[in-house]
């Protein structure tokens, strides 16, 4: 196929997942909000076809033709605004509704990786946006959301969007990979990444429960707000330290693992993007990757050097980061015998 677009090294990973669970869930993006008073519909459908011709990732079907994995650019009309009426309809049975348009599957080879529905009641509606992570990352559900919206407020008064322009494109992204994969500093980059793994070991948590024989995915997420008066303090007590409440925060973590599992030797994997450039800023895409920190955990718990070490890792590794993930892809894809997994979502 000519027109068939390469992946990202990340992509190639998600689209293997992909493959071996087609049905599964676990890469789901989605988020949704709700509307008061009823929306336009024609505005909102307008919007979301600006949405996807603004963004093709969202308008892309993924095939695999002879062994090799890629996408091809369909339509706007590949994604559309689907409207369902569900007068009388209470609250939970409207996050019931939400929550299950987010959690059903994604059929990339014809149906893309985007959905976009409107559950519409008498005096309200609830948006749900939903897409495949072989698509998006954190910052381009941010994007999706951004655009969106804006565009329905221009449409609704009757004037066209102003949305900044994209700039670069996905395509430029995985160029620009291939070609550092394809220098001699991948060398110098997997050495180091190699280096860092180097015998490390899982850290394995104890649960309440037996792991089952089978992973089912049914985990679930759990936030909590801190005090304000809290987050002042961390932010002082990360200064003094010179790092940032991130790494400060990372380092705690760090405490908390070695306190219940007793290890003293493993990595924490962290996610992190790998958009460089005013290019890629507004780029809807998968521009994300695992970063390997905070190895080591020795003396007690509450040591100060603990939470600078994981800030001085992350300026170390700053140059080459977004990068292990790709290298060893590379090397598992060629050498599938020698991959050891350790049971996480992710094949890094």
């Amino acid at each position: 196929m000519d027109d068939l677009r390469a992946l990202s090294v990340g992509q190639e990973s998600l689209w293997l997942l992909y493959k071996l669970a087609p049905a599964g869930t676990a890469y789901n993006d989605a988020g949704a909000g709700l509307l008061d008073p009823v929306p336009d519909v024609d505005a909102l459908a307008k919007s979301v076809r600006l949405l996807s011709s603004r963004h093709d990732l969202l308008r892309s079907v993924f095939r695999e033709p002879a062994g090799i994995p890629g996408r091809l650019v369909r339509g706007t009309d590949l994604v559309e605004l689907e409207v369902r009426d569900v007068p009388g309809c209470g609250d939970a049975d409207l996050r019931r509704m939400a929550r299950e348009i987010a959690l059903t599957p994604f059929t990339l080879e014809t149906d893309g990786p985007a959905r976009v529905v409107l559950l519409r009641r008498e005096d309200d509606a609830a948006l749900v946006v939903g897409d495949h992570h072989i698509a998006t990352d954190a910052t381009s559900q941010f994007l999706i959301w951004r655009d969106l919206l804006a565009a329905y407020r221009r449409f609704v008064a009757g004037r066209e969007p102003d949305l900044p322009p994209v700039g670069g494109d996905y395509d430029e992204y995985v160029a620009a990979e291939r070609r550092l994969l394809a220098s001699a500093r991948r060398v110098d980059l997997e050495a180091y990444w190699r280096a860092v793994c180097a015998g490390a070991v899982a850290g394995e948590l104890p649960t309440d429960r037996p792991r089952p024989a089978r992973q089912r995915f049914a985990g679930a997420t759990h936030a909590r707000r801190l005090d304000p008066d809290l987050v002042d303090r961390i932010a002082t007590a990360a200064a003094r330290h010179a790092a940032t409440p991130f790494a400060f925060l990372l380092g705690v973590f760090q405490s908390l693992v070695y306190r219940y599992t007793g290890q003293e030797d493993f990595l924490l994997g962290c996610p992190t993007t790998t958009r460089r450039g005013r290019r890629t800023r507004d780029v809807v895409g998968y521009s994300s990757t695992r970063w390997c920190c905070a190895r080591g955990s020795t003396g007690a718990p509450r040591s100060p050097p603990r939470c600078r070490r994981p800030a001085s890792r992350w300026s170390g590794a700053t140059p080459t980061r977004g990068t292990r993930s790709r290298c060893c892809w590379s090397c598992w894809a060629a050498r599938p015998a020698q991959h050891r997994c350790s049971g996480s979502h992710s094949p890094w």
